[in-house]
């Protein structure tokens, strides 16, 4: 019925919170085959909850897509 989407990217979300369902996770997990999923068990303030794991995660995520000149 729906076509795989082949979009690079990284999905980070709350197993505490279910700002969505579980699963709505499996589906993505299943039509986005590029994108990566990372549960958590932060609240429904992450990620200004959890900064400094914030910015390691979005550092360790970006990092090596940069490419430095």
């Amino acid at each position: 019925q729906y076509a795989q989407i082949d979009v690079p990217g990284y999905f980070i979300y709350s197993k505490k919170h279910e700002l969505i369902q579980r699963w709505d996770a499996i589906w993505l997990e299943h039509h986005l085959k590029s994108l990566q999923f990372e549960s958590t068990n932060f609240g429904h303030f992450f990620p200004l909850q959890e900064p400094y794991w914030t910015a390691e995660k979005l550092i360790s995520i970006l990092l090596p897509t940069w490419v430095w000149a």
